[in-house]
């Protein structure tokens, strides 16, 4: 598994680490449970006892490798908050398909090393399925034990949040409204008016485009009258760091399974009022919106 870096640098097996167990924990299950197995089979079949050994040795290279790249992700994940080091900054983006199967990372470098971490700022996580896209401000420590290794931050008090009205109409009188307004870092609410006919319900849709793929999340929905709710894109509920380092496996955000958080700069972005017709097409209406900061919302 290798990533592509901007800088045309070629980096095998990236991961980012926050929150998660220990990735050589798995890796040592394993190992103890061979050579069980191998005494076992051994009586039966002589070779299998010379194969179990070589995969226990095979699995404990590969289990201390584990545990010592993990110890230094996490005293990167720390030093984050209590130390200065040498860094480039700018932006980490990380794409995972098959729920870590098949993994990608890219470093977007922004200016000269300097003795600093970088400002928290615009990020977003889509997690819809079988794949997840992150876009978070970073860094590329350039010194000490964590040279070569990527940190981002991802601040809640950071995520952006919307602002827009549209309506929709249909040729049998069915008429729908919808209006999101910040409330917020992250949070906004969100109310749809309805006065229906023949259709079923109206409702508000966020459509998320990223390189990975499209994904759709409902804001509001109403079945006559008025529905209002107030969501929050926030994600997560205190700072978090992602660290880009050296092994096959082992990442955690505690996302959902499906979700759009911080709704940061990357993706584009469009919000549709749709007017679901029972018996034929339905109508639709759309617009692009460019998520903000909430205080820049008069």
């Amino acid at each position: 598994m290798t990533a592509y870096s901007e800088q045309g640098e070629w980096v095998d097996e990236w991961v980012f680490i926050v929150g998660v167990e220990h990735p050589g924990e798995a890796l040592l299950a394993v190992a103890f449970l061979v050579p069980g197995l191998a005494v076992l089979f051994a009586i039966v079949h002589p070779v299998t006892y010379a194969i179990a050994l070589g995969v226990l040795a095979y699995v404990l290279f590969n289990a201390v490798r584990a545990a010592r790249l993990w110890a230094r992700a996490r005293g990167l994940g720390l030093a984050v908050w209590r130390e200065k080091l040498l860094c480039t900054p700018g932006f980490v983006e990380i794409g995972l398909s098959g729920r870590a199967s098949s993994l990608w990372a890219n470093f977007e470098p922004l200016g000269g090393p300097r003795y600093e971490w970088p400002e928290t700022g615009s990020y977003v996580v889509v997690a819809s399925g079988q794949w997840i896209y992150i876009r978070a401000p970073g860094c590329r420590v350039e010194e000490g034990p964590y040279r070569g290794m990527v940190v981002g931050v991802i601040d809640p008090e950071r995520a952006y949040t919307l602002s827009a009205r549209l309506s929709v109409s249909a040729p049998h009188g069915d008429y729908a409204r919808a209006a999101v307004r910040p409330a917020g870092p992250g949070l906004a609410d969100v109310a749809v008016e309805a006065w229906l006919v023949k259709a079923r319900a109206a409702r508000l849709e966020l459509m998320v485009e990223t390189s990975m793929g499209a994904h759709r999340v409902t804001l509001a929905e109403s079945r006559g009258g008025t529905a209002e709710r107030r969501v929050d894109f926030r994600g997560f509920y205190g700072r978090r760091v992602v660290v880009v380092a050296g092994t096959s496996h082992a990442w955690s955000l505690d996302l959902p399974a499906e979700g759009v958080a911080g709704l940061g700069w990357g993706p584009s972005y469009k919000l549709r009022l749709v007017l679901d017709m029972p018996a034929s097409r339905d109508v639709t209406v759309e617009e692009e919106v460019t998520p903000q900061p909430p205080w820049l919302d008069a």
